[in-house]
């Protein structure tokens, strides 16, 4: 039996997107509990997400004062999560249906710590700059300011099952309680944006595996 899944989802002024992450979650029989970290939304937002807690057992509203950037928010979420794997998920991505238990089967015995991603899809249904990218260094980061993306791989094609990458996005991920423990969570000075690329990078550095899962899809 897979362990548990808590989904993370952490939201600041997403729109209509984020009801249908959190109906596609609701929905997923993989997970156990919904995290949802309120970074400081419209007050119709908060009141919608306020009444969608009442109503749904699975639901925990965390109201953390202000907006704490990603990194920091996926964290607090973390440190309230009661089950054994987390999944971070943007709260603009719709889990499609099977990719828990396709990234679950991916991690059957890693040894901790590990990180899969899967595919993220933008709303006509291309993969989206970023879920698999090669490790970044002065030069690639040099090329893809100036114009030259060399650094992201979403224009070539897939890979047929889970392969290792140097590093996936924060923005669909699965990990475990060890892993995410042993990683101590994101680095928060990283308030948006390349904080995935550390904790990747990190994970690597400590021997473990960072993974791409193209079957798992959101």
């Amino acid at each position: 039996m897979s362990p548990g899944v808590s989904a993370i989802v952490v939201t600041y002024h997403t729109g209509p997107r984020l009801k249908e992450c959190l109906y596609a979650l609701l929905g997923d029989p993989e997970v156990d509990e919904i995290i949802i970290v309120d970074n400081g939304n419209p007050d119709p937002v908060r009141t919608w997400l306020q009444a969608f807690e009442q109503k749904h057992p699975a639901i925990s509203l965390l109201s953390p004062p202000g907006n704490l950037g990603f990194g920091k928010a996926v964290n607090v979420g973390a440190a309230s999560a009661t089950q054994g794997q987390f999944l971070v998920i943007n709260p603009d991505a719709v889990l499609r249906q099977r990719s828990i238990r396709h990234l679950q089967d991916a991690a059957t015995d890693l040894v901790t710590p590990w990180i899969i991603g899967g595919r993220i899809f933008d709303e006509t249904g291309r993969e989206e700059r970023g879920p698999r990218r090669r490790q970044l260094t002065i030069w690639l980061a040099i090329t893809t300011y100036l114009g030259r993306n060399t650094w992201t791989l979403e224009t070539t094609p897939p890979p047929s099952g889970p392969i290792d990458m140097p590093v996936i996005s924060g923005a669909f991920f699965l990990t475990d309680r060890a892993s995410f423990d042993q990683l101590g969570g994101f680095d928060e000075r990283y308030f948006l944006h390349v904080e995935d690329v550390d904790l990747c990078e990190r994970c690597r550095k400590l021997g473990g595996r960072v993974i791409y899962d193209p079957r798992a899809g959101a």
